[in-house]
């Protein structure tokens, strides 16, 4: 509708001298537009509410595939299993984070040091720690308190 000077050609279409003509024209074009737009927004709840309806008879479906790839990548993740460990896992992640930060803030303050060998230190760092805090279900104890 507001293109620049497109919309004076259409409303100049016909004779514009006399009034009821040219309000003919002002009708006619806001009518049509109005017309397009109500038709264009009914395509768009149509398509939206098919693709909504498939959506949702395959959810169970994905939502179990989902879970089953959540459940497969948390299997593959690194876990020590150790039975110092077991009493001790997050004064163990702590210290090890403690240590491999300011590790790496002395490596990355060494001049001659690229920074890519203290941050793949720090990563395998953090790595490790992950290991300590990861329980696999076979390793959690049936106490319910032992959360």
């Amino acid at each position: 509708l507001g293109d620049g000077d497109g919309i004076d050609m259409v409303l100049g279409l016909g004779d514009t001298e006399s009034v009821p003509h040219f309000a003919l024209n002002n009708f006619f074009f806001v009518g049509a537009s109005v017309f397009f737009v109500i038709c264009i927004l009914n395509l768009f709840i149509a398509g939206t509410g098919t693709a909504y309806d498939q959506a949702q008879e395959l959810s169970p479906t994905r939502f179990m595939q989902e879970r089953a790839a959540i459940c497969l990548q948390c299997q593959f993740r690194p876990s020590l299993s150790c039975k110092w460990l077991e009493s001790c896992r997050v004064r163990a992640y702590l210290t090890l984070m403690l240590l491999s930060v300011a590790a790496w803030a002395g490596a990355l303050l060494l001049e001659g040091c690229h920074p890519v060998i203290p941050s793949l230190f720090f990563f395998f760092a953090s790595t490790v720690g992950d290991a300590f805090l990861l329980q696999r279900p076979e390793q959690i104890s049936p106490n319910p308190l032992s959360f």
